[in-house]
């Protein structure tokens, strides 16, 4: 079954170009609103439109091949309306302009390209890429589920937060010990209902791992990555599987710093089957973070290891207690 993310994000058409979108409260960490959220209610609107609108559904393009999402204000916990302008519609690919709006404010804008997956628009040919370093070996996907480590030592978590409400929904997968560079985040995720992924749940991913600012400061944030695993090897020596990492209230004090997404974008490499995806690999990388910027690169792909999605963010990192003390001045 596909995770309810279509029912939770419930759309209803306004007008033949605008829509009403609904929020759910699992998108948001503490009081800000996930910039994926933002990006999956701009993507909702976008595919319920070419389904909708008579120009469109005529050139059969019904997959989103790209789309862009430029920050432009916080998001608020709420509904949103997202009005949706066509800039061209072409016979191979169309595009169109979305805007999120919140009680009269834009908060973000889309740009969205659209295809037919279904159909050659031109050649192929392999660049030979892969994953550097390789990606490691897939785990046994049964022995995850029941809560076992596997002989590839890859240790099945779950996350136990009040904060971040989403991230609780997810069986996570780690080796046991911490294998790749420190500007690497590597893991394979499935919904810890079993619930299978479709393209609205792939988009939330990249908001779904660890801050890759934490792993390159290494200050002891709680989800730097061998803080993480710390925490889950010693949940599973003292009562089994899956582990459970905690985060208490006490440790959250401690983190030094936030980020924000000044803008992101998403790039889907072929259409996910009717029934989604059970497990996704989720590798993020970055280059490095220079005074407060920061991007960070995503690569999601399927069971067989077939490249789903490529996702980059542009990251404002901000020291917490700077951020806290401008606010206060300004009161």
């Amino acid at each position: 079954m596909l995770a309810p993310y279509k029912e939770r994000m419930a759309i209803k058409q306004t007008a033949p170009d605008t829509y009403e979108v609904q929020f759910h409260d699992d998108w948001t960490v503490g009081m800000v609103v996930l910039g994926t959220a933002q990006a999956a209610q701009l993507y909702h609107a976008a595919e319920t439109h070419l389904a909708l609108d008579p120009k469109l559904k005529a050139i059969n393009q019904p997959d989103i091949h790209s789309i862009h999402v430029e920050f432009l204000r916080p998001g608020a916990a709420a509904e949103c309306t997202i009005k949706v302008q066509t800039l061209k519609i072409g016979p191979l690919s169309s595009t169109l302009q979305l805007h999120l709006i919140q009680d009269d404010k834009l908060r973000a804008l889309a740009i969205v390209t659209t295809t037919n997956f279904d159909k050659d628009v031109g050649p192929s040919a392999s660049a030979g890429w892969n994953l550097c370093p390789p990606a490691q070996p897939k785990p046994d996907f049964q022995a995850m589920r029941a809560g076992k480590v596997d002989a590839n030592g890859y240790l099945p978590i779950l996350s136990d937060n009040g904060f971040a409400p989403q991230l609780a929904t997810y069986l996570y997968t780690h080796t046991s010990d911490v294998r790749h560079p420190k500007n690497i985040y590597e893991a394979w995720m499935a919904k810890k209902t079993g619930d299978h992924f479709d393209n609205l749940a792939v988009m939330l991913l990249p908001d779904s791992v660890p801050a890759m600012h934490d792993g390159l400061m290494q200050e002891g944030a709680p989800y730097e990555l061998a803080n993480f695993m710390k925490n889950a090897r010693a949940s599973y020596e003292a009562n089994g599987g899956p582990a459970v990492v905690k985060t208490t209230m006490k440790q959250l004090m401690k983190i030094r710093y936030s980020h924000y997404h000044l803008s992101m974008s998403y790039i889907f490499k072929k259409r996910l089957p009717a029934q989604g995806l059970e497990w996704v690999l989720v590798r993020s990388h970055t280059k490095g973070l220079d005074k407060g910027r920061m991007e960070v690169d995503l690569e999601m792909f399927d069971e067989n290891m077939d490249l789903l999605c490529v996702n980059r963010q542009n990251i404002i990192v901000n020291d917490m207690a700077r951020k806290f003390k401008k606010q206060k001045a300004s009161l």
